[in-house]
């Protein structure tokens, strides 16, 4: 379980920004601000696992049929149901064959711009800059004087 331990990490953070973070806490019976401090990467793993199962079970399909549609093993399918060191590829593989792969989306919020942010720029960013070396090219910049 320690091997996907990242990608729970990355998971658990993706689900408090999204509508499954909901379903976690209610799961859990926690306020929000609770939820928020103690959700382990475990238990959204679990809860995501559980809700494959369930939608699976709903559309009455077998793990061996899904899994077939998915392109992955039964026992993949199953660790993945169980939230037992789950891949981010086996997730997204078993979302597409059960027609959900657009729900990604929603664990990662597209950058919103505030409305003044969009006035000040004129063009959008495409990189990010250095502080310290942006302060120390402007430091070392200065009119040439001809000889």
């Amino acid at each position: 379980s320690k091997a996907s331990l990242p990608f729970a990490d990355t998971l658990c953070q993706l689900c408090v920004q999204s509508e499954l973070f909901g379903a976690l806490r209610k799961s859990f019976n926690m306020s929000p601000k609770t939820a928020r401090q103690t959700i382990a990467p475990e238990q959204a793993i679990a809860l995501v696992g559980a809700r494959i199962a369930q939608l699976r079970l709903a559309r009455n399909q077998t793990q061996a049929a899904l899994a077939l549609e998915a392109g992955i093993s039964v026992s993949t399918l199953k660790r993945l149901e169980q939230g037992d060191n789950p891949t981010l590829d086996s997730l997204v593989r078993a979302m597409s064959a059960l027609g959900i792969v657009e729900n990604l989306a929603q664990l990662v919020p597209e950058l919103g711009v505030r409305p003044l942010e969009l006035a000040a720029a004129k063009h959008q960013r495409q990189r990010a800059r250095n502080p310290s070396a942006a302060s120390k090219s402007r430091a070392k910049w200065a009119w040439k004087t001809p000889i």
